[in-house]
């Protein structure tokens, strides 16, 4: 049981919607997985296809995609992520319980990953932005990252 009262529930709420003109809910109830991606990519520019969702600021500043496709291989998510990070130069790997991230630099582009391994699939998430924007859309990788989740049990 909780309880909040006074400056506590004003600072809740002011959170709340603070977050709300942030980040916006995807949900993909057909490929089973959701996330969290910057408010700043409006829907007008949001692209559906068959294996998930991407979108692209039109100056090409930044973009974001979701994705699954088949665990053909019957891969591990650590076996996984290592093999994809081999081939990035100055890749950074986070391996956890429940998913996988990778963060490198590529072309001015930061780009930043997060992989869910399940015995059918493996998900990624993927964010990317001008190396530049960082102050603006560092805290967007943690969103991301928290949020990424499948209908599989496995969440980020």
């Amino acid at each position: 049981m909780g309880f909040s009262s006074g400056m506590d529930l004003n600072m809740e709420e002011a959170f709340m919607q603070y977050d709300a003109d942030i980040i916006q809910e995807y949900v993909d109830t057909n490929l089973g997985y959701r996330l969290c991606y910057p408010t700043i990519f409006a829907d007008d520019v949001l692209v559906e296809d068959e294996s998930g969702v991407k979108a692209e600021m039109p100056d090409g500043s930044a973009s974001f995609f979701a994705r699954r496709i088949d665990n053909a291989d019957g891969s591990d998510l650590e076996s996984y992520v290592n093999l994809i990070a081999s081939g990035l130069n100055g890749a950074r790997v986070t391996i956890s319980e429940y998913n996988a991230t990778i963060l490198y630099t590529k072309d001015n582009y930061t780009v930043f990953d997060v992989y869910i391994v399940t015995e059918s699939y493996i998900y990624q998430a993927e964010l990317q932005f001008l190396t530049e924007m960082s102050s603006e859309f560092g805290m967007y990788c943690n969103f991301l990252e928290n949020s990424f989740g499948t209908d599989e049990g496995a969440q980020g």
